[in-house]
């Protein structure tokens, strides 16, 4: 996605040693296709291995640390 210039990755301020994936502008024009594809493989890979109990906790805990990425 890189490659295609939809996606850049720019570093971190709070950690030199990490970056962060930024949309491009027009990149979101064409996500809509990879964003299906992108959660179903989350499904596949990652959600079904959690029962719903544990499917709960970790959105209950990811709500919690969405508005602090900002």
């Amino acid at each position: 996605m890189e490659e295609a210039g939809l996606i850049a990755r720019e570093p971190s301020p709070e950690d030199g040693r990490g970056a962060y994936v930024v949309l491009k502008p027009h990149g979101g024009t064409r996500s809509g296709a990879r964003a299906a594809v992108h959660l179903r493989g989350v499904a596949e890979h990652f959600l079904r291995h959690l029962s719903e109990e544990e499917a709960a906790v970790m959105e209950a805990a990811l709500r919690r640390v969405r508005p602090a990425r900002r």
